[in-house]
């Protein structure tokens, strides 16, 4: 009896052993599955449709690029537990408008972090790296390259730290010897890695791959050139043929070019009578800036006595895509006859030989020619294109003005309600305005009219629409100031203006990035059982239905035995 009774005691602890064992099994699966998955080597998608792999077409491109001359570093501004979260999976039910996915959760960032990883796996200079908002932001400065730059969790910053190259592909050194290096970066935001419905806003599809690829061949190419003009008594510093943006001063202009070399764009001055070969041959070329000349432009005359046209140069640059223009322009002693009637012909922009005076409210100074504009408010205005992201803040800064002249646009090119931008090939709008209590005044504070002068135009943008080789619709940008005093070392050096900001957005507009349009999105609209293929079903009812019942079978077989001759 008490044999039987000892026997049933082990037969139990043996039972509870069993047991136990078979839940650590469970939990050492369930913890290996855990680690498999975040190293990203186990996958399991029912629907076969790979969200997290490369295309072949991303791996052709991205393999011809120098690994040891580029540094990619994707940034994540949230931890990896966040962005691995199930809660966080794709789910067709989401839609833009809803405020709470919009602004605060990580809705579909899991795709986008394992896409990521998946870059940095595949190649060695791209690396995934997470940055805190708040520990790291002092990091994060190096990416608010505007005031009205806000970061959060849902924006993926991809970022290539090199050193700048000369004409010959040779670093750029600095006065003590030191490579020059630079963040050129882009901040992309969550939204842009998905495909919308354009009449509900439903998520229908995924363009990790294309998203990624486009931004790193765009970081990983040549810097864009910006030339400034010279040659004209522009206040830009002495000029120096072939000058590099590491080299030489650029006076008046020195705020406006540090900013363009932070936005990621190589900077030189070129005078177009003596390097027009140059700024032809130079593929590099992006935007031609004109900053307070004080003689004009040579034209028709010139060439007719077998001098250089430079209108018809700077005419012939912007018919080329992706040229671009940032014109600024002082009220000078000698007429600018040549280049404000080539500013009126081609983009329909006028100069008034006049100067803004604010004896109001936003007055800046004591004669009233320095003062704070007003935002361009009208949605139909293609100038708002550079101010929508400050106007969408709580506290909107205001941007500054200082001897500035009113423009006036022809109104053919305007764009109203009812406007109709696929008839258009030329579109202008306002930036900025003059705000209530202003007048006109001549450069030496002279009334010139007592009317007031509230709605008249400080900045505008044109933009001619162009189609290119490959029959894609592209666009030439025009910025128009009347003044340089928008873009000075003062008030673009100053925090508590938004002229840096507006500046910056012109720029980004002007530096269209490179997209590899054969790279197609991954459809997400179904991704229901039902809508996978017919072998697809066949495959996995086999792998629910008859393989882990019949391992269960072979394994109760061998107990059974077992059980026999025991």
């Amino acid at each position: 009896m008490e044999q039987k009774k000892q026997s049933k005691i082990k037969r139990r602890l043996l039972h509870s052993g069993i047991t136990v064992l078979v839940l650590l099994a469970v939990l050492a699966v369930n913890i290996g599955f855990t680690v498999l998955s975040e190293r990203q080597l186990l996958r399991l998608d029912m629907s076969g449709a790979s969200y997290n792999e490369i295309s072949d077409e991303s791996r052709a491109m991205l393999d011809r690029l120098d690994a040891e001359e580029n540094n990619i570093t994707i940034y994540f501004l949230a931890d990896a537990d966040e962005l691995r979260s199930t809660y966080l999976d794709y789910s067709n039910t989401y839609y833009k408008n809803l405020g709470y996915d919009a602004t605060s959760s990580l809705w579909g960032m899991k795709y986008v972090y394992d896409i990521a990883l998946e870059f940095a796996n595949a190649y060695d200079f791209i690396s995934v790296k997470h940055l805190h908002l708040t520990k790291n932001a002092k990091e994060l400065e190096a990416f608010r390259s505007t005031v009205g730059t806000t970061l959060t969790k849902q924006d993926v910053i991809i970022d290539n730290y090199t050193c700048e190259k000369d004409e010959n592909g040779n670093d750029v050194l600095d006065e003590n010897g030191e490579p020059v290096m630079h963040h050129n970066f882009r901040i992309v935001k969550r939204d842009t890695f998905f495909v919308f419905d354009s009449d509900s806003s439903y998520v229908y599809g995924f363009q990790g791959d294309l998203r990624f690829t486009a931004s790193i061949l765009s970081l990983a190419g040549a810097n864009p050139t910006v030339y400034f003009v010279t040659g004209h008594g522009e206040p830009v510093g002495d000029y120096t043929a072939g000058e590099f943006s590491s080299a030489g001063d650029y006076g008046e202009a020195q705020e406006l070019r540090d900013l363009f070399f932070d936005a990621g764009f190589t900077t030189k001055k070129i005078d177009l009578t003596k390097e027009s070969e140059t700024l032809f041959n130079d593929e590099s070329a992006r935007i031609l800036v004109i900053y307070g000349p004080e003689t004009d432009y040579a034209g028709d005359a010139a060439a007719a006595s077998g001098g250089v046209n430079e209108i018809a140069m700077i005419r012939h640059f912007l018919v080329q895509e992706d040229h671009h223009l940032m014109a600024f322009l002082d009220d000078t002693a000698q007429p600018l006859t040549n280049l404000e009637s080539y500013l009126y012909d081609y983009w329909g922009v006028t100069f008034e030989d006049a100067l803004i005076k604010d004896s109001g409210k936003n007055s800046l100074s004591d004669d009233g020619k320095s003062f704070l504009g007003v935002y361009e408010t009208d949605e139909y205005s293609v100038g708002i294109n550079l101010t929508d992201q400050l106007t969408g803040l709580d506290s909107q800064p205001r941007a500054a003005f200082a001897n500035a002249r009113p423009l006036t646009l022809d109104p053919n090119f305007v764009q109203s309600i009812g406007y109709s931008e696929m008839f258009a090939k030329l579109v202008s709008g306002a930036v900025f305005l003059a705000p209530e209590g202003t007048s006109l005044v001549a450069t030496d504070g002279t009334a010139l009219s007592e009317e007031d002068q509230s709605g008249a135009i400080l900045a505008a943008l044109t933009y001619e629409s162009l189609t290119n080789d490959d029959n894609e619709q592209v666009a030439t940008y025009v910025f128009t100031c009347g003044g340089t005093g928008f873009a000075s070392n003062e008030l673009l050096g100053s925090n508590s203006y938004a002229n840096r900001d507006v500046l910056y957005y012109t720029m980004r507009l002007m530096s269209r990035d490179t997209v590899p349009f054969e790279i197609d999105f991954k459809v997400m609209d179904n991704e229901g059982l039902d809508d996978i293929t017919d072998t697809e079903a066949i495959t996995w009812t086999v792998i629910l239905c008859s393989l882990i019942p019949a391992g269960s079978l072979v394994i109760g077989t061998v107990v059974f035995i077992k059980r026999r001759h025991s």
